[in-house]
């Protein structure tokens, strides 16, 4: 087999189909080739350490730690997911919440829009004291983003029970990544 190099592979008419291979073929990319229609832009971030919540307060989750952020569209400082490429994302969140005394309530993530319009809300609740020190909260959804004024965060929110902080711990995160137009 040879090779074939050039700059640009375009069909003959206009609007028209370029085919690769046959069915069952596979391409594999050189090493360091990197493919212009991944998943992208993508994110996520974490916390750093153990956050102390007010209890019985709307709080935006400080995902201070990022993990992976392919085109800088997470905020470190606002904890804010802006992409600038229109589309629809996969955005997921997930908080890991503590009571010191066992006595942790209603418990809840949410995934806000820019005008703290409420997007999805998972809710967890137990009232009943002495029974839950630790429990974990997720969401996943689909969301159409504009890409150039759409902006997306969490908030949490803890009802304590009894004595005792309430705190967010490791495992808490938030990511997104684009999965079309």
């Amino acid at each position: 087999m040879g090779t074939i190099k050039t700059t640009n592979i375009e069909p003959i008419a206009d609007n028209g189909t370029v085919t690769l291979g046959s069915s069952g073929d596979t391409f594999t990319l050189g090493s360091g080739v990197v493919q212009s229609n991944l998943n992208y832009p993508a994110f996520e971030a974490e916390i750093s350490g153990t956050i102390t919540l007010t209890a019985s307060t709307t709080e935006t989750i400080p995902f201070s730690v990022e993990n992976l952020d392919t085109n800088s569209a997470f905020d470190t400082g606002t904890y804010t997911f802006q992409p600038t490429v229109a589309g629809k994302y996969f955005v997921y969140a997930q908080a890991r919440f503590s009571h010191g005394g066992d006595d942790l309530g209603y418990i809840q993530i949410s995934l806000i829009n820019e005008s703290d319009s409420n997007i999805v809300t998972a809710i967890q609740e137990d009232r009943d004291q002495n029974n839950a020190e630790s429990r974990m909260l997720n969401f996943s959804k689909i969301v159409d983003m504009n890409g150039s004024t759409n902006t997306l965060r969490v908030t949490s929110f803890a009802e304590q029970l009894g004595a005792g902080s309430i705190t967010l711990r490791s495992n808490t995160l938030f990511g997104a990544y684009r999965i079309g137009s």
